[in-house]
């Protein structure tokens, strides 16, 4: 079970918007090469990517909040280090395999969850935010 993208995720922000597409992509490609039992190259590669997609989307969001005086740029900013460390612990625990598959795809679910939360919570307000201030 993975996770779709719908209108309702939809920041109105193109650019946010395609990459948060991407990330949800391969989160599930994540958890299906984990259930599918690929090798355990794969699974490092989609872990290697998600982890240098992540840094990249949210240092993306970070300098639009920046460049815009965004008011909740610290609290999102702590959001997305939280996160980052999430998935650099799911790679940590991959690599030295001490988790079991299992734990990994809970881990990975529950990270897709986490994204889904913070897209509609924390990036629809600031999108909001960036296209009142865009527009002004």
């Amino acid at each position: 079970m993975g996770f779709e993208w719908d209108d309702t995720l939809s920041t109105g922000i193109e650019e946010i918007d395609r990459q948060h597409k991407e990330l949800i992509a391969r989160i599930n490609q994540l958890m299906d090469a984990i259930t599918g039992k690929q090798d355990k190259e794969a699974v490092a590669g989609y872990l290697t990517f998600l982890r240098e997609y992540v840094a990249y989307h949210f240092a993306a969001e970070e300098r639009d909040m920046t460049e815009y005086t965004y008011p909740g740029l610290i609290a999102h900013e702590a959001e997305h280090e939280q996160f980052k460390k999430r998935v650099n612990q799911l790679y940590d625990s991959f690599l030295a395999r001490g988790a079991t598959d299992q734990i990994l795809v809970a881990a990975i679910r529950s990270s897709g969850e986490w994204l889904v939360n913070h897209i509609h919570k924390t990036d629809k307000t600031m999108a909001a935010f960036l296209i009142k201030q865009t527009k002004t």
